[in-house]
């Protein structure tokens, strides 16, 4: 499955992209 993560840091907040069955 994909899976996306949203993570939040001090530049703004960026998408990552997770795969894993």
């Amino acid at each position: 499955g994909v899976y996306l993560m949203k993570v939040s840091s001090d530049q703004g907040s960026t998408t990552k992209k997770i795969i894993k069955n």
